[in-house]
C-alpha cells in the first residue's frame, strides 16, 4: 500500500529564489535585524487547502525587508513575478495570491513588503 506525503514548499522554493533574487532568502527574522541592514526577503508557509492524495495547496508569503519603503515593495514585486512567471523545479503550478502590501516595522524601523502566491506542489510517496 503506498503511502502519500505532503512535500516541503520551501525546500522547493528557497533555493529557486536564492538563486535568482540577489538578495539573502531567510526563512526568519534575524534576531540582531535592524533597517541600515541589508535587504532579505523572508519566505513561510501559511499553510492551505489539500487535493488529497494528489497534491497540497499552500499560500506562499514572500516579505522584503528593507531600508526604505521603494526597495521592500520592489524585492517582494521581483519575488511574486519571478515565481509566477517562471518554472520553478518541484512546483506543479504558481498562482496568484494577495497584492503587495507594505508598512514599516516598530521593532526593526525596516519597511516591509509582503505578498503572496498560491503553490500546488504533487504529494511523494513515501
Amino acid at each position: 500500500m503506498t503511502v502519500w506525503v505532503p512535500r516541503d514548499v520551501l525546500a522547493a522554493v528557497k533555493p529557486f529564489l536564492a538563486a535568482e533574487m540577489g538578495v539573502e532568502v531567510r526563512q526568519n527574522i534575524p534576531p540582531d535585524y535592524k533597517a541600515s541592514d541589508p535587504v532579505f526577503l523572508l519566505v513561510a508557509n501559511d499553510g492551505g487547502p489539500m487535493a488529497w492524495p494528489v497534491a497540497t495547496r499552500p499560500t506562499l508569503r514572500l516579505t522584503a525587508f528593507a531600508a526604505g519603503r521603494t526597495e521592500a515593495v520592489r524585492v517582494a514585486g521581483k519575488a511574486m513575478g519571478l515565481l509566477l512567471c517562471r518554472r520553478v523545479p518541484g512546483i506543479a503550478h504558481v498562482a496568484p495570491g494577495m497584492s503587495i502590501i507594505d508598512d514599516r516595522d516598530d521593532k526593526t524601523k525596516a519597511f516591509f513588503a509582503s505578498t503572496t502566491v498560491l503553490i500546488t506542489l504533487r504529494t511523494a510517496a513515501l
